[in-house]
Parts: C-alpha cells; structure tokens; sequence
C-alpha cells in the first residue's frame, strides 16, 4: 500500500529530516548533497493519469512534506545557506481516454493486436528463412535469437531489417517505426544521424539491453495496457520534465528556453560558488547553467 499511495514521500522526507540532523548537514564550511526521489507521482500516476484527482492529491502532499523540509533547512542551516533543485526521469502520456475527450486521436492497441502483429512477423520470418527466431518481445522491442541465427548461416543485420519491414507493415495502423539494433548502433558508433526519432533512441542505447527491434508506437498509442499509463517513447509528452530551483541565486520566474536535468549539477555549482569540473556534461554534452 505504501508502494502506490504517498506514504513513500512522507517516508522519504522523513529521512532526509533525520538524515540532516545526523549527519550535521551544512554544518559547516563543506558543501553537502541530500539527494531524494518523491516516487509516489510515478506509481500513483501509472495507475490513474498524470491529471487525476490521486495524482494532485500526491502532489499536493508532497508539496506540504517538501515544506516541512525546508523550515527545517532554514532552521538548521539557516536561510539563504541552502539550495534545492527539483527535476523528473520522464513525463508521461495522458489516459486515452481523457485524451480523446479532449479530442485528441488517442487509443489503447490491446495486447491482442500487438500479438497478432508478432506472429504475422514469425511466421514471414519462418517463410524466408526456415525458422523465425523469435525469442521475446516486451515494451522495449522484439529480441532474437543471435545463436540461432549464426547457426542458420544468415547475416543478424539482414535478419532484423526483413523482420522490421514485415512488423511496419503488419502493424501501420499503431506502429510509427521498427528501428534495427544495427541502425540505433550506427548513430552511437558512428553518428551517422545527428536529429530525429533515432538521435533520441540512440542517446537510450545499451549494449547488452536494446532490442533486435526497438519498437516506436504512433503518437497518442499506448500499446498493451487496459488501464493505467505509461511512458517510454520519444514524443515530447514523455520526455518533457520540469527543472525548476530554489534558493540564493535563483530569482524567482519562470523560463521556456531549452533545458535538461543534466544542467542542474553546473547550475547548482555555480549558485554554490564552486569550481566546475573540466569534463562536467550539461545541455548537448556542454557545460550549461540555467541563469
């Protein structure tokens, strides 16, 4: 029950309480770093929306716990001797459902056209090759089997890219594209694609964990899921995320330029007066503070 409700905000910011006092934070001459995750907007909001009345709910009471934090702060540390930044791993689609209210084009692909759309795949792959290879699909793609496919005399590279076309084709009515391991890898590798949907896969490739077949669904399609939501694609809905400071030089305002949480690290060093590291990466691989 902890685990989807905001009781594990209440928790967390209770140990941040005991952990300053300690620890003796800001004690002293030394800056120190209390790093905290608020998950509860994450699993309340996988299971409600991200504009529900349980996901305000939690906002609102992390709002109040973030306070009792920081009187704490002004207290101990004392006002105007402490900084907090505040940013997020991800956004998050909208329910279909409240999305098509809004008249967006939003839709559930139930797990059973997804299916459908895999085996269509197998079966052209058992066609072409005399077997398909297939050895799991999950929300991150389709993997194969690189033994099998060694073992068949047949190039992986040649494999994924037939596989790709088939599934694009099964699937167009929710499927946007079949990227290959081989096309994401050549971006890292290579940087043979510098914008567009495959930059922003590539800046997610890991050796051992991308799929043979990275799968990108349509904007506004949440692939599998009867209820709830999700998040994982590179649409701005799922990457956009707030970056926001508090504290000694950071007037208060907003700003809608381009941003990342990676720039929170050099801002945060320079409100601190600290020497930034020479290899420090902000926006775009540079060093970038938000003024």
């Amino acid at each position: 029950m902890v685990y989807g409700s905001p009781a594990g905000d209440q928790f967390v910011c209770e140990l941040a309480l005991d952990a300053v006092a300690a620890m003796e934070l800001g004690a002293d001459q030394h800056p120190d770093v209390l790093c905290l995750s608020l998950s509860a907007c994450d699993t309340v909001g996988h299971s409600f929306g991200p504009r529900s009345r349980e996901v305000t709910d939690v906002l609102l009471r992390a709002d109040r716990e973030l306070g009792r934090l920081f009187d704490e702060l002004d207290r101990r540390v004392g006002a105007g001797r402490w900084v907090a930044s505040l940013s997020s791993d991800h956004g998050v689609m909208d329910l279909p459902e409240a999305l098509v209210a809004r008249g967006v084009g939003a839709e559930r692909v139930s797990s059973k056209r997804v299916s459908s759309a895999i085996k269509k795949m197998r079966k052209e792959l058992t066609e072409e090759y005399g077997e398909d290879f297939f050895l799991a699909y999950d929300s991150r793609g389709v993997r194969l089997s690189w033994t099998r496919i060694q073992a068949a005399g047949r190039r992986p590279m040649e494999v994924r890219a037939f596989a790709a076309k088939v599934l694009e084709e099964e699937a167009a009515s929710w499927l946007e594209q079949a990227w290959t391991l081989d096309e994401v890898e050549a971006v890292v590798r290579g940087g043979t694609t510098d914008s567009g949907w495959l930059r922003a896969w590539a800046s997610s490739f890991d050796e051992e964990r991308t799929p043979d077949l990275v799968i990108q669904s349509k904007p506004w399609k949440l692939l599998a899921m009867g209820s709830g939501t999700t998040h994982g694609t590179p649409y701005p809905y799922d990457r956009r995320i707030p970056l926001a400071f508090y504290g000694p030089g950071f007037p208060a305002g907003e700003r809608f330029e381009p941003a990342s949480s990676l720039d929170a690290v050099p801002s945060l060093l320079a409100a601190l007066r600290c020497t930034e590291p020479a290899a420090l990466e902000g926006l775009q691989g540079t060093s970038r503070r938000v003024p």
